[in-house]
């Protein structure tokens, strides 16, 4: 809740005594929770350099525990790390491979939205376009409205650069 009012220096200071305390009791999963959050805090009080490190950690701790979703999960979020584009092209894509096999239609939509936006950014009309109309499909079969963002003004602008206003 602290990071959703963006109270990100709190939220740091709870995901650390979090973190501390889920590895006390050797809590996989709690510790896997505590870095991702940790990680979305840095970002706003030390940088994308540190968040994206402690999500590294939590994508480690994820692969050693066989946890697909939670890999998935990390993947995603260190594809906002858009210093390499490249680098977070290959995370996102990742993580939808890894979607795929787990069967969040959800998170799938999402993230092949996001990555069809970002790439159609880049200038990449044609593999933008495929992207952008499987997230579409995907997020029209599980009515999923609150997630269209980056799909719908990713197609907007396929449109008009299709000449079809």
């Amino acid at each position: 809740m602290a990071a959703v009012v963006q109270q990100f220096d709190a939220a740091r200071s709870v995901a650390q005594e979090c973190l501390e305390v889920f590895r006390k009791f050797e809590d996989k999963e709690g510790e896997y929770e505590s870095l991702m959050s940790l990680g979305r805090a840095l970002q706003f009080v030390e940088g994308m350099e540190q968040r994206t490190a402690v999500q590294r950690q939590a994508l480690a701790l994820a692969r050693s525990m066989g946890d697909v979703w939670r890999q998935a999960n990390a993947l995603a979020m260190l594809g906002w790390d858009q210093r390499d584009p490249r680098q977070g092209r290959a995370y996102w894509e990742e993580s939808i491979t890894l979607l795929r096999q787990t069967g969040d239609w959800l998170y799938l939509a999402r993230t092949l939205g996001i990555l069809g936006f970002t790439i159609l950014s880049n200038g990449e009309l044609e593999p933008a376009e495929k992207l952008l109309e499987e997230a579409y499909g995907l997020s029209q079969q599980i009515y999923d409205r609150e997630g269209e963002e980056f799909i719908l003004t990713g197609k907007s602008q396929l449109s008009l650069l299709h000449g079809d206003f």
